[in-house]
């Protein structure tokens, strides 16, 4: 199986390995020198310069802009790369926004990283960013799950 990807890459959002203003027509997605596998992909989700990736080993793979911490990442990155600090966890579901992610545990543990300018992580007024995934407070503790 192969994964492809078209459309805006100024960023390096499609994981090419470049970036480029648009790619008009399908292309393959080299997946090579990456643990991700395209048969195991369970989600994929895109935000305004960046794109999650989820397998179903629950890891989370991103690639693209990373301007407020939006890939969990210390940098930029062309590449599908996984994001490491989540790997202790099992992944059930990723979203993306315009500059910022957030990830739910198959334990029901929220985690968001990226712009909280607005505070649209959840997080304190005085976190305007964070490059480093940061569990929320659990909602199984006030008895609901995510």
């Amino acid at each position: 199986m192969n994964l492809y990807c078209w459309g805006a890459n100024s960023h390096g959002q499609l994981g090419l390995g470049y970036k480029s203003e648009e790619e008009i027509k399908p292309k393959q997605i080299a997946l090579e020198n990456c643990d991700l596998k395209a048969e195991d992909i369970v989600s994929i989700k895109g935000g305004a310069g960046h794109t999650l990736i989820l397998d179903n080993h629950g890891f989370v793979y991103c690639c693209g802009w990373n301007s407020k911490g939006q890939l969990g990442l210390s940098d930029d990155t062309v590449k599908l790369t996984q994001i490491e600090i989540l790997k202790g966890f099992k992944i059930v579901q990723i979203s993306c926004g315009w500059d910022f992610s957030a990830a739910v545990s198959e334990c029901g543990k929220q985690f968001v990283w990226g712009n909280n300018g607005n505070t649209q992580l959840g997080l304190s007024k005085s976190i305007t960013c964070t490059g480093i995934p940061v569990k929320t407070a659990s909602f199984t503790e006030i008895g609901n799950r995510i």
